[in-house]
């Protein structure tokens, strides 16, 4: 397990938002999707394509964001993070993540 981090919002995303999110998560850091749902998005990175191993995981509830990091860039995580409050806000949410 590792590095994990989630936020409460302040009110329930719609799922439709997750795939627009879950677009710009990947393109924006270069990362390979293993695997993605309505509300889940497990993504590698490029030296580890074949690879079932996941750099990171997202999920997403109505009202929580869930990211954890099993071994990607440690640099990256807090830019990761904020790209993600920063895109909520714009969405209109309040997003501040905790460490579990």
């Amino acid at each position: 397990m590792g590095l994990e981090y989630f936020a409460k919002l302040d009110q329930p995303l719609d799922p439709r938002q997750n795939a627009v999110l879950f677009d710009l998560l990947a393109q924006r850091f270069g990362l390979i999707r293993l695997s993605q749902s309505d509300c889940e998005l497990r993504l590698q990175t490029p030296d580890r394509a074949n690879d079932s191993w996941e750099a990171v995981r997202i999920a997403v509830k109505p009202q929580e964001v869930y990211v954890c990091f099993s071994g990607w860039n440690g640099h990256e995580y807090p830019r990761l993070l904020e790209f993600i409050s920063q895109w909520m806000a714009e969405a209109g949410f309040t997003c501040h993540f905790q460490e579990e």
